[in-house]
């Protein structure tokens, strides 16, 4: 796990609610009916020509809308397996401080000096968080236990 990796969690988070919200408003749209008219004959003697109404969805803008949210789940599977693998590395952490601050940072969003206040409170020790959750993870890329 990298920093950048820990970094792209809010990010990640947004993307997946803009598309999770996309998929919903595309599966709600309606696609067009088209009707067209078609001949044929009764079945039974006299076999005369009759005109018959037949009507179903636009084939091309379904398939276009199909294939869209298609792409859009299989980004969010994508995304979701990112934001696991975050949650699960900061699951991991042995410091009861470096957790909290990670958990607070990078998954709920907070600012250092929230971050700080939180746990000491006063936000003064922001940067010495900081620092202690970017030596973590630089001497911790896999959690110990995962090793």
């Amino acid at each position: 796990m990298t920093l950048e990796q820990l970094d792209q969690y809010g990010k990640l988070k947004t993307r997946r609610g803009v598309l999770y919200r996309k998929t919903g408003e595309c599966r709600e749209e309606k696609v067009d009916c088209v009707t067209d008219i078609v001949e044929g004959s009764n079945r039974e003697y006299p076999f005369q020509r009759v005109h018959f109404s037949i009507a179903g969805l636009d084939p091309e803008q379904l398939q276009h809308k199909t294939m869209q949210i298609r792409g859009w789940e299989r980004e969010m599977d994508e995304i979701d397996a990112d934001l696991k693998q975050v949650e699960e590395y900061i699951a991991g952490v042995a410091d009861p401080i470096v957790k909290t601050a990670m958990e607070l940072y990078y998954l709920s969003g907070s600012t250092w000096p929230m971050v700080s206040t939180e746990i000491y409170s006063n936000a003064s020790n922001g940067n010495t968080l900081r620092m202690s959750v970017q030596r973590y993870v630089e001497k911790y890329p896999v959690n110990p236990d995962k090793e």
